[in-house]
């Protein structure tokens, strides 16, 4: 999963998802729709008793230039980092296999920390991750189709808080697959080139140890 932090505003037919903590739908206010979708998008959270609750997701339409344009919202809870961590998880979980390729997420006015947002984007592409390649008779709605999560508004210092949590993630992201891949495939010498291979370049010293080193420490 590409996560991807914008100052620019999103492509007019994007779709748009809107972080909104416990009652916090009111206060729920926006550039990047215009008050018609919005007050729509709130009527569609009012109906489904939407109240911001952590991981919760409203999800409706709305008529842009003659064509469907899927808006969200997603709750956040009391905005700690923990309810932030489940509501991007939830995102991915809702949107992934959906046909969608890309999502902006609107943090404006929401109350995130950068941890709390770098969380919502570590749950997110940690959400998405799959190990599908074995599996050749998927049928086609299935087969994920999110790529991109694109993050707007959101405050200063997220990108740095980001970066850890990205490290974090693709660490997961290899142990996940280590763990996943048949013994055919993963074996020691393999485990070790595909090891080798994900941590080039990062400045860590890999020792590996042979039936002889191992002996020698018992």
């Amino acid at each position: 999963m590409h996560i991807e932090f914008s100052s620019a505003p999103p492509a007019p037919d994007a779709v748009l998802a809107f972080t909104v903590e416990k009652d916090g739908l009111a206060r729920l206010a926006t550039t990047l729709v215009d008050t018609s979708a919005l007050d729509l998008l709130k009527a569609a959270a009012r109906a489904s008793r939407f109240e911001g609750e952590a991981g919760a997701i409203v999800e409706t339409f709305v008529d842009h230039d003659g064509a469907a344009r899927r808006l969200l919202l997603i709750g956040a809870g009391a905005g700690g980092e923990m309810e932030y961590e489940k509501a991007g998880g939830a995102l991915t979980g809702r949107l992934l296999t959906s046909g969608v390729a890309q999502v902006s997420v609107d943090f404006d006015g929401a109350g995130a920390s950068p941890k709390a947002v770098a969380r919502f984007a570590g749950a997110a592409a940690q959400r998405s991750w799959r190990h599908d390649i074995y599996r050749t008779k998927l049928p086609e709605k299935s087969k994920p189709t999110l790529t991109s999560i694109v993050l707007h508004n959101a405050p200063d210092g997220s990108e740095a808080a980001w970066a850890p949590q990205k490290a974090l993630t693709e660490g997961l992201e290899l142990t996940r697959t280590l763990v996943a891949e048949p013994p055919n495939v993963i074996y020691p010498e393999s485990f070790v080139a595909k090891v080798l291979a994900d941590v080039e370049g990062l400045g860590l010293e890999v020792t590996v140890l042979g039936e002889e080193e191992m002996h020698a420490l018992g």
